[in-house]
């Protein structure tokens, strides 16, 4: 299964990449939302898993656009913002997992959508 990890913290990208690693994901990471939509032009994942706070393009901007496009990779929210429900509501995604994270929660949600 193929996971896009989006998170402007290199430390969690890496953590998650090494962790889904172990677990036989195939991960790719991006800083932002701009190189994410670059990544999947050339890739596709069953789930992405974004950040909402990141600098160039954040996750808002990044849904909008993925919409745009006519990308239906399911995203799930992983980030330290508040109030994720009702982003969950207004982004129309598939789910959220708030910072800081459980990783077997991360895996399971993974599981669940893919």
């Amino acid at each position: 299964m193929n996971v896009l990890v989006v998170d402007d913290q290199e430390a969690i990208r890496d953590t998650l990449q090494t962790a889904l690693d172990d677990e036989g994901f195939t991960v790719e990471t991006a800083a932002n939302g701009l190189e994410a939509l670059d990544i999947l032009r050339r890739w596709e994942p069953c789930v992405i898993l974004l950040d909402l706070m990141m600098p160039v393009m954040d996750g808002w901007a990044f849904c909008a656009e993925q919409k745009r496009v006519g990308n239906t990779v399911p995203v799930v929210l992983l980030s330290a913002a508040g109030a994720l429900e009702e982003h969950q509501k207004t982004l129309q995604v598939v789910g959220v997992i708030a910072k800081p994270f459980d990783i077997d929660r991360v895996i399971t949600t993974i599981e669940g959508v893919c």
